[in-house]
């Protein structure tokens, strides 16, 4: 007996990867089970469901919702499945995003033991070189991990410029992909290189949304067409676009208008930040956006919660009494290591396993 686990797509060194790697040390310790790790839907992962569903209990660990519902599946021209048909082949769907959870659990309210939700597991607690300094011994004053050329167009810049403001005002660490002009001053990092860079940081600035921007139009009549034939109505990270009616009726009307079409919405979009930060023993300043960072940690406790009118004062606060708010990053460290391992994953995984019956 032993549990098989499926990832056919990512580089070693990625949490998922990581994930793996990790549980297959300990497979034999399961009741004979198929676990798919899954950040997107691909052909390979379909044809494994086909095969096993019904023979042994089948569980997916989804860490893409809700952004999954903004892109193609790999290897089709255009999103045709009926989402909550495609997660109902599953015995069990564990997933990163509290709003899928409770979306799908209403779904589905005859069978308790079918959703749970999860923190994302990562791994990053195998680096505990990143989190030797305090506070006070930090070289830079802040660190940013995200693209910043993605958050920087016309329609997201006014919702993210606390960003670029707080990049060029502070000594800041920058890590991204991109080099939007030239505030980028760590690229291409492994995991555990930019936990080094975050760990020398005394506030590591997160955010849980991402905003569509005008080439995501095509992402956005997919959202639409889904809500309204494909299962994914009454999801809460989209309702307040695709219940509108206005907003409906200017998709529609831009179709054939790319060049000037101009709209987005911003939706939750649940990601590796905070883990990175609390695991590198820096403070957590996290934009006070949805109720994502919460689900993880109590705020002032063990992260600070800001807004875009009180985002300076309570920089300029910390930067100047860095001791008194070493408790907070200490705080969150101690509750990541205890709570949001890969161990406490495995933890959580044997539950669900066990809970299955076929």
């Amino acid at each position: 007996m032993s549990l098989s686990i499926i990832r056919d797509t990512g580089v070693k060194g990625e949490p998922l990867c990581t994930l793996k790697e990790y549980l297959d040390e300990y497979k034999h310790e399961y009741r004979d089970a198929v676990l798919v790790l899954s950040d997107i839907r691909t052909q390979m992962q379909e044809s494994i469901v086909k095969e096993i569903r019904g023979s042994k209990p089948l569980i997916r660990f989804e860490a893409q919702e809700p952004t999954r519902y903004m892109w193609n599946p790999i290897g089709t021209a255009e999103w045709t499945s009926d989402i909550i048909k495609e997660y109902g082949q599953y015995n069990t769907v564990i997933t990163s995003d509290n709003n899928s959870y409770l979306w799908r659990l209403a779904k589905y309210p005859s069978s308790p033991n079918y959703q749970y939700w999860s923190f994302l597991p990562s791994g990053f607690e195998f680096f505990q070189d990143c989190k030797d300094k305090d506070l006070h011994e930090r070289e830079f004053d802040l660190s940013y991990s995200g693209r910043l050329g993605t958050i920087a167009n016309e329609r997201t810049a006014g919702y993210f410029s606390y960003v670029f403001e707080a990049v060029k005002k502070y000594k800041a660490a920058v890590i991204a992909f991109d080099n939007y002009n030239g505030l980028t001053n760590f690229r291409g990092l492994s995991n555990h290189a930019k936990l080094n860079v975050i760990g020398n940081s005394k506030i590591s600035l997160v955010h849980n949304s991402v905003y569509t921007i005008n080439a995501d139009i095509n992402r956005l009549h997919r959202l639409l067409i889904s809500w309204h034939t494909k299962g994914l109505k009454g999801h809460p990270s989209f309702k307040s676009f695709c219940d509108n009616p206005s907003d409906v009726q200017r998709l529609l009307s831009c179709k054939d208008q790319l060049e000037s079409y101009n709209f987005g919405i911003l939706y939750p979009q649940h990601r590796y930040r905070i883990l990175e930060a609390a695991f590198s023993r820096t403070l957590i300043l996290a934009l006070d956006d949805n109720s994502y960072t919460d689900l993880l940690f109590t705020r002032h406790e063990e992260y600070i919660p800001f807004t875009k009118s009180n985002i300076w004062d309570i920089v300029d606060d910390i930067l100047s009494n860095p001791r008194r708010y070493q408790a907070v990053a200490d705080n969150a460290y101690n509750r990541a290591i205890r709570d949001y391992s890969l161990n406490a994953f495995k933890n959580l995984l044997s539950d669900c396993i066990a809970s299955i019956v076929i």
